[in-house]
């Protein structure tokens, strides 16, 4: 947390601070995940029976994983900085 805030602590805007915050980790998120979606199509296409199930139980968990990290949560982020007006996030 003290990292969080010596980092990106200097922004005046709370926006812009989220921005960086949201953005930093991002790419290690979405690396995770396309790797876990490979993973599943490698189980549906050499997989039989109850493994080609959970392959697609798996492939569909995580698209959704990732639409809700990504868009639905930057969608709260906006709305609470440019609809509310949120002047000060704590961390």
């Amino acid at each position: 947390m003290k990292g969080l805030k010596r980092n990106y602590g200097g922004e005046r805007r709370p926006g812009r601070r989220l921005i960086r915050v949201i953005t930093g980790p991002f790419t290690t998120i979405i690396d995770s995940n396309v790797t876990t979606i490979i993973a599943a199509l490698f189980l549906y296409q050499f997989g039989t029976g109850p493994v080609r199930g959970f392959a697609v139980t798996l492939f569909w968990g995580i698209t959704a994983n990732i639409f809700t990290a990504v868009f639905v949560t930057r969608w709260i982020f906006d709305y609470l900085t440019l609809k509310v007006r949120v002047k000060k996030l704590s961390i």
